[in-house]
C-alpha cells in the first residue's frame, strides 16, 4: 500500500486497493484506445474544498481519484466506511481522461467525456467478469451517481 513520502500517512484505504488497481488498469486501456498520454494514475484522499472527486495534472499528465474519503488528519485522518458508488468512481476517471485532450468543459469536452465514459464502463465490466469479487455493489449511502456534467470543476 501506497504512503506519502514524507508524512508516511497511508494514501488508500487497505479495502480499496484491488479496486484501486483495476480501476488503474482500465483507466490506462481506455486511455491508449484514445492516444491520451495518461503518465499517471494515483489515489485522492478526499474531494478538493469545491467537492471535486477527481484531478487531472497537466504538467504531469497524472489523474488522481476519490475511491473514499478521509477525514482531515487534524481529525485523526479517520477513513470513511464506505468507499463512493462505483458508478461514481468510473464517471470520474472518464472526466479526468477527458481532461489529458480537453482542459475545459466546453462542447468538445463533454462529448468526448460522454465517449469515455461508456468506455470506462464496458472495460470495467470486462475486468470484472475476470475478476468476479470486484462487481459493483451500490452503497446506499450514494443513491445517485454524478454524471459528467455534474462533476465539479477539475483544478490544476
Amino acid at each position: 500500500m501506497k504512503t506519502h513520502l514524507l508524512t508516511g500517512i497511508q494514501l488508500a484505504h487497505p479495502d480499496d486497493h484491488a479496486l484501486y488497481l483495476l480501476c488503474e488498469l482500465v483507466a490506462r486501456r481506455v486511455a491508449e484506445a484514445y492516444k491520451l498520454d495518461l503518465r499517471g494514475f494515483e489515489h485522492k484522499r478526499r474531494p478538493s474544498s469545491d467537492g471535486a472527486l477527481g484531478l487531472c495534472d497537466l504538467r504531469t499528465n497524472t489523474i488522481s481519484i476519490v475511491f473514499r474519503h478521509r477525514d482531515l488528519q487534524c481529525d485523526g485522518g479517520k477513513w470513511h466506511k464506505r468507499r463512493l458508488c462505483f458508478t461514481e468512481i468510473l464517471n470520474t476517471i472518464a472526466h479526468e481522461l477527458a481532461h489529458l485532450r480537453y482542459p475545459d468543459h466546453g462542447k468538445k469536452f463533454k462529448a468526448f467525456c460522454t465517449k469515455l465514459e461508456g468506455a470506462v464502463r464496458d472495460g470495467y465490466a470486462e475486468e470484472t467478469q475476470q475478476l468476479p469479487q470486484l462487481r459493483p455493489t451500490f452503497d446506499p449511502v450514494y443513491p445517485q451517481p454524478t454524471t459528467a456534467g455534474q462533476i465539479p470543476t477539475t483544478k490544476r
